[in-house]
């Protein structure tokens, strides 16, 4: 999208939003647009990750299985999704990850929820609603958990490795070093 055809507007035009974190949220709120395709679910994953061995997504009753950071909570996206939805997050995990199975009807949900809550569509509340003093102001998959609520689902550990980027890197070489994790991140700002 570099246009900036598919959410009508480029990453350049968040204005508001800390120059450092335009990016970072644009990736986001492409995310939750929700229209892929016809589908009923679709995946999103992080463009510096890099899956490892096979994993499971929606378990074998249909239900979504997401990954935790047990005891890893994120205040900044806990208050940022109060002030979107008024609905406090009470679990004591973090559902922050390179991955994550969507389902359509939740992304719609989560549209109308933060409609009705902010009065605004869905694009300008989380715009808006973001606290441009927080390092990680806001996250698609902790929105996306709490609006999913109590439904049947899931939970792992996430268990990834965390490299700098390096160009020479093979998909082979990664898949034979680091065959006991899930997945490989790696971030180019570290």
């Amino acid at each position: 999208d570099l246009n900036g055809e598919y959410l009508g507007f480029d990453k350049s035009d968040l204005v508001n939003v800390r120059e450092d974190r335009q990016g970072w949220l644009f990736q986001q709120l492409i995310k939750l647009k929700g229209n892929p395709g016809q589908c009923e679910n679709y995946f999103v994953i992080d463009s510096d990750v890099v899956l490892v061995k096979p994993q499971k997504f929606i378990n074998d009753e249909g239900n979504p299985i997401f990954t935790t950071y047990p005891n890893h909570i994120m205040h900044d996206y806990n208050h940022t999704n109060f002030n979107l939805t008024g609905i406090e997050n009470k679990r004591n995990v973090c559902f922050v990850d390179d991955k994550m199975m969507f389902n359509i009807n939740i992304i719609y949900e989560i549209h109308q929820k933060l409609k009705e809550y902010t009065g605004l569509n869905w694009i300008d509340a989380i715009i808006n609603k973001y606290d441009n003093n927080a390092n990680y102001g806001f996250s698609e998959f902790e929105l996306y958990v709490l609006i999913f609520g109590d439904r049947p689902h899931n939970e792992v550990k996430k268990y990834n490795v965390l490299l700098k980027y390096n160009s020479k890197y093979t998909y082979e070489r990664l898949v034979k070093r680091y065959c006991l994790y899930d997945c490989v991140s790696m971030h180019h700002y570290i």
